[in-house]
């Protein structure tokens, strides 16, 4: 059955969706099938097609249904009018909450009146997903949402050698139209229980004001899994969208970003004395260089903003003693971890955690960059940023701030990169020696980061809690930040310069800062663990560094 299960959801964007326009034509169609003919009844589709049906209404959708428990000629019927509606509409809406099935390269709806004795009566019971996708071509913008990730109760009476694939296939962006979202209640061939949470969810999501789609979607995922964490949830964008407001245009910010210009680097303002909401200014490539320590800088208008840091002579890590410390900050190879004195040359680091609009900018541009991320605007870029994507986004950005030539360092290296674990915590420290940049007391941690106690759940614009000594925004908390490094036991093997620890066939990079779903301790200065390169976490991004 299609249950609205946020717990699992896998997103397919693909295209332009457009900001939406003051007059739209809006229409949907909502279908729950709890009672089947052939097998048991399921619980929860009806409840959570009503849910959903009230939800549109009140974002200003025309809704034919809540269609209960449908035969397969009444769901052609429906699907039929649908098509006609759909055409011309700005935005065509299916919510169908019941049993399906994967199968012949399509995921298939099942009808209150399949029996399907064999595998291929799917053919003549259900509705390919892909026919669907096909009778909503009329409209500018086509969102699907598919709570039918089940088991398959009909396989019990197939013969023994037709075994079934268990929940829905993922359709690759080729069977799927530009303009056309498709959200799965889980992961390709994951199960989502009947327990009416991902119906319920986006119920809830999506009547709130200014939220943008790709944020609904991400929140009604981390509401399916705080209910069940044993599923993995999964979300691919194949295409950005242009920002969609189910209600309300977007939340503007109290106050505009002031730009700035200047003529030469010597006006570049300092960063310790700069509110977040004036922006830097733009600094020509060659210029660089001669800025001050803690100058703030930008190359070019994607450019994400930077802080000149002075060289500096630090000790990385924490003492024994210090409360909170964690596992991964112990030698593991030996008697216990040891702080290691680094000294670094002048480098530049991001002032914020790399925001969405800036990573997107890549993205538009066709520089390579992964479209399976989500965030907007001024939210930090997260929701599936992996460190393999990485590579691809700086070398857009170095192109981009070099004016179409490769913008590279002394080392022959891309000037724009990650920064070492070393360069982090020094950043993160700013001549602090204590557990926090504020100092040890973490009653005070509010003031200055985004975590568990006050994050209410989700990610936050940058810039909105106070910045370190050095002017660096959310380096406790918010997001967790990958650096180059690969994870090592301790700090041995390390470089006591700005170089990053590598090693062949690295299994494990480091992240740093705690996120807004981390406890205190995991926010100090000296808090690190290692995450795979290849996977998608929701709440891990990245901050810009740069060689001078």
């Amino acid at each position: 059955m299609l249950r609205v299960l946020v717990t699992c959801l896998t997103l397919a964007f693909l295209t332009q969706a457009g900001a939406q326009p003051v007059q739209e034509r809006r229409v949907a169609l909502v279908i729950g099938v709890t009672d089947y003919d052939a097998v048991a009844n399921l619980t929860n589709p009806r409840i959570g097609a009503r849910q959903v049906y009230e939800a549109l209404r009140a974002t200003g959708f025309e809704v034919d249904g809540p269609l209960d428990s449908p035969t397969k000629a009444e769901l052609d019927a429906a699907l039929q009018a649908f098509s006609r509606r759909a055409d011309n509409a700005d935005v065509a809406l299916l919510y169908f909450a019941g049993h399906g099935m994967q199968q012949f390269d399509d995921n298939w709806l099942i009808p209150s009146s399949a029996t399907l004795a064999r595998p291929s009566d799917i053919v003549l019971e259900g509705v390919p997903l892909q026919n669907v996708v096909r009778l909503m071509a009329g409209a500018r913008l086509r969102l699907i949402f598919l709570d039918a990730c089940r088991n398959n109760p009909f396989s019990a009476r197939w013969p023994s050698t037709m075994s079934p694939t268990d929940g829905l296939a993922e359709l690759s962006e080729d069977a799927v139209p530009a303009g056309t979202v498709l959200a799965y209640s889980a992961g390709p061939r994951q199960l989502a229980p009947d327990n009416g949470v991902f119906a319920q969810a986006l119920a809830t999501h999506i009547q709130h004001e200014g939220v943008e789609l790709r944020q609904v979607l991400d929140r009604v995922r981390r509401d399916v899994t705080r209910v069940t964490p044993s599923l993995n949830p999964t979300h691919t964008i194949a295409l950005n969208t242009a920002p969609f407001y189910f209600r309300g245009a977007p939340v503007a910010p109290s106050q505009a970003p002031t730009l700035l210009t200047y003529a030469s680097p010597e006006q570049a303002p300092d960063a310790r004395q700069t509110a977040s909401d004036v922006r830097a200014p733009l600094v020509r490539s060659e210029d660089v260089s001669r800025l001050r320590d803690f100058a703030l800088f930008r190359e070019c208008d994607a450019c994400p903003e930077m802080v000149v840091l002075p060289a500096g002579t630090f000790l990385m890590g924490s003492p024994q003693d210090e409360a909170g410390r964690l596992h991964e900050e112990d030698d593991q190879a030996g008697p216990g971890g040891e702080q290691v004195q680094v000294s670094l040359r002048r480098f530049a680091i991001g002032r914020f955690e790399l925001m969405a609009e800036e990573w997107f900018a890549c993205v538009d541009a066709d520089g390579g960059c992964s479209q399976q991320v989500l965030g907007r605007r001024r939210l930090p870029v997260a929701g599936g940023v992996r460190w393999n994507d990485l590579p691809a986004y700086f070398t857009w950005l170095n192109t981009r701030a070099g004016g179409g030539a490769m913008l590279v360092s002394a080392s022959g290296g891309g000037a724009y990169r990650l920064p070492s674990e070393a360069e982090w915590e020094y950043a993160a420290r700013a001549g602090t020696r204590t557990a926090y940049s504020f100092g040890d007391d973490a009653a005070s941690l509010g003031d200055h980061a985004w975590y568990a106690e006050n994050a209410e759940g989700g990610l936050h614009e940058i810039g909105g809690k106070a910045a370190n000594p050095f002017g660096l925004y959310d380096v406790h908390g918010n997001l967790l930040e990958w650096v180059q490094d690969c994870c090592a036991p301790s700090y041995a093997d390390h470089h006591t310069n700005n170089s990053a620890h590598e090693t062949d066939g690295c299994t494990n990079r480091v992240v740093r800062g705690g996120s807004w779903t981390s406890s205190l301790e995991y926010l100090r200065s000296a808090g690190r663990y290692g995450f795979g390169p290849a996977d998608r976490y929701g709440n891990v991004g990245f901050r810009v560094a740069r060689t001078l």
